[in-house]
Order: structure tokens, then C-alpha cells, then sequence
């Protein structure tokens, strides 16, 4: 998973993504966070489980109070993080869309 490891280093150098930024604003949250998303919330790292060929991406968030919410991320929120951290990487099985 050297894709999640290189996006969560980046991200250490890139601060201030927020949950609006991606598309995130208002998502669903993982079972044991609060929810929903704030739109202000800070994306601090991304995390994976699940079968490495074919795994399940989260991103942790930090909310305007501090409370920590993880949620689920899809090819268009890790196509649209990839290119804020200038990064080129590839995400899903189907064609990017055009800008991502």
C-alpha cells in the first residue's frame, strides 16, 4: 500500500485539507465517530484495512471541536486528494474524468 503511505506523508506537508475540499463535507461517518462531517474538518491521515489487492481506504478527520471521525474514501475523494498534494496516482478501475 505505498499509495496510502505516500498520500499520509504528504499530507503532513500539505495541512489545512479540509472535509469541503474533498467532497466530504456533511459524509457519513464510520461506526464510533460522531457525525455527520463537518465541512471544516481537517484531513490528518488516511488509513487502509481490509485485503491489500483490494482494500478499503479511510480518512481520519479532526473537527472544529477536536473530536476525531473517520469515514470511507472513494475513487473520486482519492482522485481529487491526489491531485491537491500534487501527486499522481491512480484510483478505481474505471477512467479518471477529465480535471481529476
Amino acid at each position: 500500500m505505498a499509495q496510502v503511505a505516500e498520500l499520509d506523508a504528504r499530507l503532513a506537508q500539505v495541512p489545512g485539507l479540509t472535509a469541503a475540499l474533498l467532497g466530504l463535507g456533511g459524509a457519513r461517518v464510520r461506526p464510533g465517530s460522531a457525525g455527520p462531517l463537518p465541512q471544516a474538518a481537517l484531513l490528518t491521515h488516511v488509513t487502509w484495512d481490509g485485503a491489500p489487492a483490494f482494500p478499503d481506504l479511510h480518512g481520519v478527520f479532526v473537527g472544529p471541536g477536536g473530536e476525531r471521525r473517520v469515514v470511507d474514501l472513494h475513487t473520486d475523494a482519492l482522485r481529487t486528494l491526489s491531485r491537491l498534494l500534487g501527486l499522481r496516482q491512480t484510483w478505481g478501475l474505471g477512467p479518471a474524468r477529465p480535471g481529476s
